[in-house]
């Protein structure tokens, strides 16, 4: 079209054929008006020719300006998001090759006083790599392992990539762009998150099978030391059950009664001596809990433990002492922040942690003292410890000689 126009203009003008005045004018104003009209009519073809080669002049210099706008727009939008890529990249790399010690610890495992490469926390047994291994880990509960950080973080905070990242960048990354890659990273993890929840659907228990039944039971009694009249209790109110790889299943419920999930713990030994412990997939740990006593809101006390055969094991310790009116619960791990289940629990009730005795028991412990919550430590290394310790008569002392715990006011038996 502008070709055309400026060809347009580019045409020869025709000439404007002006009369030459009569010998004799008898009106000389009306003959000008007459001949300068007629002129205006000869040019007005050429001037609006050129009229509107200057349109499409000043349109092409408007098109070709805003292509080279929208030209730089997208070479910039394209440079910030190589540049994104690449930061995120090294920011990968960078936590990815994070010491593994430093990360558990941040992750609150604590490591084996006997053996500096093993570390434990909650239902895992995690080894790291030395010398050629380095950077490698291994999960013995798990039975699975990978190499790296973000993998690490991945296995024990049930999180993606994104996810792992950003708990990481949070913790170790350097500067302002470190942090806000974190924070981009947190937000969309926190939305996959709350989609995977808002999907999920109802929890459904490990399938019972009942020909595994004895040999789980003689495990708990005779291996764990827990009363036999508590296990099979438990058993009949379908709280407690063998599955088809021969763990003990114990339910873990709501407020409500509702099962929300399970703790699953192995009876059958590995080659390293452990023992499979963990929740049975889909469990949630927010809406439930193992419990053993009266309910939680007629509860005078409450103990929050680690393990479900913890709990039980609490439990017959306290029933023994004369106490009444309390509710043992197993937090499957060493939880520091409260959970819903929790609201169900009276006011008026005292609050006692019985984590195990170690730092990351102490370390959840302290964390919830401002809750309200009293520390309460085993005299071994945990509950089940020393009710076997008790009914071998070899474990002297009571579960309450450590000096920042004190003996629950007396109350009514549940049983």
């Amino acid at each position: 079209r502008v070709q055309r126009h400026y060809g347009a203009l580019a045409r020869p003008v025709a000439e404007i054929d002006v009369e030459r005045p009569p010998r004799l004018l008898l009106d000389p104003a009306a003959w000008a008006a007459r001949q300068a009209e007629r002129a205006r009519q000869a040019a007005a073809p050429a001037f609006a020719r050129a009229a509107e080669a200057e349109t499409a002049r000043t349109a092409q210099k408007a098109a070709q300006a805003g292509q080279r706008a929208a030209q730089g727009r997208a070479e910039r939008a394209e440079a910030d998001a190589a540049k994104a890529k690449a930061e995120a990249k090294a920011l990968a790399d960078q936590m990815r090759e994070l010491p593994l010690p430093a990360v558990l610890e941040a992750l609150g495992f604590e490591q084996d006083r006997h053996d500096p490469l093993k570390w434990k926390a909650d239902s895992f047994r995690i080894s790291v790599g030395k010398g050629g291994r380095e950077g490698k880990w291994f999960d013995h509960l798990a039975d699975y392992g990978r190499g790296g950080a973000i993998d690490l973080v991945g296995h024990v905070m049930q999180t993606d990539f994104k996810g792992s990242l950003a708990w990481l960048a949070a913790r170790f990354g350097p500067g302002a762009a470190a942090a806000d890659l974190a924070a981009h990273l947190r937000a969309s993890a926190e939305v996959q998150v709350r989609e995977a929840l808002a999907e999920r659907g109802p929890f459904t228990p490990p399938t019972p099978a009942p020909e595994n039944w004895p040999r789980v039971r003689r495990h708990l009694i005779d291996e764990r030391a827990l009363p036999p009249r508590y296990v099979d209790r438990l058993h009949e109110l379908g709280d407690l059950y063998a599955d088809s790889r021969r763990n003990a299943v114990f339910l873990c419920r709501n407020p409500s009664g509702a099962v929300t999930g399970a703790e699953l713990k192995g009876t059958l030994t590995r080659d390293d001596g452990s023992r499979f412990g963990g929740m049975s997939p889909g469990s949630d740990k927010e809406a439930g809990a193992f419990r053993v006593g009266v309910g939680l809101a007629k509860a005078a006390t409450l103990y929050l433990v680690e393990s479900a055969i913890d709990a039980i094991s609490l439990a017959k310790i306290r029933a023994e002492g004369g106490e009444r009116d309390f509710v043992v619960a197993s937090m499957a791990g060493t939880g520091s922040q409260l959970r819903p289940w929790l609201s169900a629990l009276a006011a008026s009730a005292r609050r006692f942690v019985g984590y195990d005795n170690d730092s990351a028991g102490d370390r959840s412990a302290a964390k919830l003292a401002a809750e309200g919550f009293e520390r309460l430590r085993p005299e071994l290394h945990d509950w089940n410890d020393d009710l076997k310790a008790k009914s071998k008569g070899g474990g002297g002392g009571k579960p309450f000689d450590d000096p920042e715990a004190s003996e629950p006011r007396d109350h009514p038996s549940p049983s």
